[in-house]
């Protein structure tokens, strides 16, 4: 079922986990008129672990983020409380006709709610928002040994799935690469 409210669309879906009774998940794009300290409480909130990798959010950063449209922030609400977040953009190459595509770079679902489909409908809806922008593709990497991120993202019928190994560099605006 689809609700519009303050011109934002959010889902709301009801489904069986494996424990056998109903549950409602509620998603929400976040904007920069929703109540941003309120948010990132409830982001710090949730159940995160080393699987999720993250550190904390800032409501200054929560605030940067969502001021750009071309950013989303996307939450699952279960019973009330952050069960995941995605956080996804648009992204450009000013070649090729200036190509764009949706880069999904986070998809991080809180331990207390995993394994009940939550991740499927956060990656399904930032389908749905990248279409609307008008972008023709959606890009997410994960590592190799991230299972739950890999059949997730199997199961989401990709049209390609590519070898490719990440660098990350640490940089220091006082010392250059050699």
């Amino acid at each position: 079922m689809w609700l519009v409210k303050g011109g934002e669309i959010i889902m709301s879906s009801t489904f069986t986990p494996t424990d056998g009774y109903m549950k409602k998940v509620k998603l929400k794009r976040i904007t920069e008129k929703d109540d941003l300290a309120k948010l990132t409480k409830e982001l710090n909130a949730a159940a995160w672990d080393k699987a999720n990798d993250i550190k904390g959010y800032s409501e200054k950063y929560v605030s940067e983020f969502v001021e750009n449209t071309d950013n989303i922030l996307l939450v699952a609400y279960m019973r009330g409380k952050v069960a995941g977040v995605c956080l996804a953009s648009k992204n450009y190459a000013p070649y090729k006709d200036n190509e764009s595509w949706l880069f999904v770079d986070e998809v991080d679902v809180s331990a207390d709610y995993r394994r009940q489909g939550i991740g499927k409908m956060m990656m399904e809806e930032l389908f749905k928002i990248g279409a609307q922008m008008g972008l023709p593709e959606a890009w997410v990497g994960t590592e190799p040994d991230n299972d739950a991120a890999n059949h997730l993202y199997k199961s989401l019928a990709p049209s390609e799935i590519e070898d490719c190994i990440g660098y990350t560099y640490k940089l220091n605006k006082n010392k250059s690469l050699k």
